[in-house]
This record gives structure tokens, sequence and C-alpha cells, in this order.
């Protein structure tokens, strides 16, 4: 899925609440910043599928006036979006400061789920007909974890 940083609609009063994006986004997935910063427990998910977001709090309503207007903004993940699916006979990358490659080849994988560029996420795999998995992992503060299973 897409991460989406946007500008949603809707008029900017001191009284309008509700906002819409430009898409409909994955539920849980919607943070919304008003001035710059972020707020928490102060708007609803109102429809996830329509876009729509409500601010609960009175007080947190995007407000106009002589001095100018606040400025909304929401993050989300659109959920009509899917990673490219590239068919690929072997896998490497160089890791930072590591001065070696990682390589691996995969043979006959049913699905393999990721996003990289310094997001926290998991990375899933369910990888099928393997004769041999082995590595080795040295210096590291990150868990990794794996499970193989009979496919």
């Amino acid at each position: 899925m897409a991460q989406v940083v946007e500008t949603p609609a809707g008029v900017i009063n001191g009284v309008n609440a509700v906002f819409t994006t430009s898409v409909p986004y994955q539920a849980g997935s919607l943070s919304v910043w008003i001035n710059g910063q972020q707020v928490f427990g102060c708007y609803a998910e109102t429809s996830p599928a329509l876009g729509t977001f409500t601010i609960t709090d009175p007080n947190a309503i995007p407000k106009s006036g002589a001095w100018g207007s606040d400025t909304i903004s929401a993050d989300y993940n659109d959920p009509s979006t899917e990673a490219e699916i590239i068919e690929v006979d072997d896998l490497s990358c160089l890791v930072e400061d590591g001065g070696d490659p990682i390589a691996a080849t995969v043979d006959d994988v049913d699905l393999i789920f990721g996003q990289v560029d310094d997001v926290p996420t998991d990375i899933v795999a369910t990888v099928c007909d393997l004769d041999n998995i082995a590595g080795v992992v040295e210096d590291t503060t990150d868990n990794i974890t794996g499970t193989v299973e009979d496919c």
C-alpha cells in the first residue's frame, strides 16, 4: 500500500469538523496534523471507505481569521495501491557499512511482502519447496524472526 500525505478537502472556518481525503484510506492508518503538529485523540475515522474523518474536539477544529488560517493535513495508507510484483531469480543488496552484499536465491515463492526506506514494518514471507536455509547474523540490535512450514 502506498502512503499518502495531503491536505484533505473541507472548509476551514472554525465550524466545519468534517474533512475528506482524495481517496479512501485504510482504517486505522490515518494520522491528522493541524498547524504542523500531529494531533491525537481529537478526531474520528468517520468513514475510511469514503475518505472522511471528523475533528471531535471543538478546540481542535481548524479556524480562519484576520491573522490567517489554520492548516490541516493527513497521512494514511491507500489500500487501492499494491506493490509491483516482479519475478526474479536472485536477490542481493549491499548493507550500509557492511561491506559485503547479502544475497538470496528464492525459488517457488508464494508470497513476499515488505516495505523499506527506514519505515518500521514487518516483512512476511511464505517460502515453499526449500531444501536448505542457512544464515549468520552478527552485531545486530534488531530482532530477526522467521518461520519455515511445510507448504
